[in-house]
């Protein structure tokens, strides 16, 4: 069978992070005969690759004429066998790889976030909104099956596009396999940060979007008593980040957060963390909750997407745009008793069973029975 997929590369979150994975087993399968188009190849991935090079300006121009440019080979270069299948990261990618689906392959749609969700929050006007919305819905019931990360996505998605429910498989994220960190590396990387001995440390690993609220973190910091707050270190760049810096600055809380942005091996220096907090409006399965119980540390999360699918535990979860239900959430879990901490975390840790499979591996098992 013969896959064709796509991805800009721009954006290395969490859904690069699976479909990179889904890209280098399908290139060793031998079922498969997989053709990618990327800006640059991918380590380790055997396919035939087409590159597509991603332009300088800015990432929304950038990432535009890549899915031009990717329509474009797609209409012209491509010929997809009998039996081919596209797997599509969704959203613009299914418009950019209908071409393909006109001449006869059939569409596999991964669904990772809800876009409709994020593209209402960017300043494009209303009838230009409009019209992707009408060419989304189009494009998505020629997909012919849907895989979300989350059962609230599949909720979200067809209630959105008024698809058949027959159509989707649920494939939640899978807790990857990392090296262990030793109590010497995990340590150096406090003092790299000047993480202070005597407080919890608190971390942050995704983008500075508006969709993330970050802000409201900060703000529940800031309800702390100033003895009693962690610190807390925020990784990651984005859109808001001068934004978010100056509002740690004009609350007075420089000496209790600081931005390290984008670091290279950030599933390891999460090790180093007390508790992981994420904030989001929305989210699928998301990658950085399966690293925290890969490393055994805790998370605490909204009650928004597919958080609480994953973290599954009230006394870890809080009503999302809340300050004060975040803070009081903090407080209660850096506060907690050692012993209760403890059992608290035996908890979280016992569902890992629950997220064991990998990601890539059910999808090829939807595939296998295209």
């Amino acid at each position: 069978m013969t896959v064709f997929t796509a991805y800009n590369q721009r954006t290395r979150g969490g859904a690069y992070v699976l479909w990179r994975e889904l890209v280098v087993r399908l290139g060793q399968h031998p079922a498969f005969d997989l053709v990618y188009a990327t800006p640059e190849a991918i380590p380790g991935a055997e396919g035939r690759h087409c590159r597509i090079p991603h332009p300088d300006p800015s990432r929304r121009l950038g990432t535009l004429l890549f899915l031009i440019r990717l329509f474009c080979k797609a209409c012209f270069s491509w010929k997809p066998p009998a039996g081919s299948v596209v797997i599509s990261q969704g959203n613009l990618y299914n418009l950019a790889l209908a071409p393909l689906c006109w001449k006869g392959a059939r569409m596999l749609t991964i669904i990772h976030g809800d876009y409709l969700l994020e593209y209402e929050r960017n300043r494009h006007p209303g009838w230009l909104k409009a019209i992707v919305h009408r060419l989304l819905i189009r494009a998505y019931r020629r997909s012919e099956w849907f895989l979300p990360v989350s059962q609230d996505l599949k909720r979200r998605t067809i209630e959105q596009y008024g698809l058949p429910e027959e159509r989707f498989h649920v494939v939640p994220n899978a807790v990857p396999e990392l090296v262990p960190m030793s109590e010497k590396a995990t340590h150096q990387i406090r003092e790299d940060w000047n993480a202070r001995e005597n407080r919890p440390l608190v971390l942050y690993i995704g983008a500075l979007a508006p969709i993330k609220r970050v802000d409201l973190l900060v703000d529940a910091i800031k309800h702390l008593a100033p003895d009693k707050r962690p610190d807390l270190r925020i990784i990651g760049d984005g859109p808001l980040r001068e934004e978010l810096e100056q509002r740690v600055r004009t609350q007075g809380l420089s000496e209790d957060i600081a931005f390290t942005g984008t670091l290279p091996h950030a599933r390891d220096v999460l090790a180093a963390g007390d508790l992981l907090v994420l904030c989001s409006e929305n989210e699928g399965s998301p990658t950085v909750l399966m690293e925290c119980l890969a490393r055994g540390v805790l998370a605490i999360g909204s009650r928004a997407g597919g958080i609480p699918e994953v973290i599954g535990i009230d006394e870890l979860l809080f009503e999302s745009d809340s300050v004060t239900a975040l803070a009081e959430k903090l407080r209660n879990v850096l506060e907690m008793p050692e012993t209760e901490r403890v059992a608290l975390r035996e908890r979280w840790l016992e569902r890992r069973s629950l997220f064991s499979k990998p990601w890539p591996d059910r999808v090829m098992e939807v595939l296998s029975d295209a």
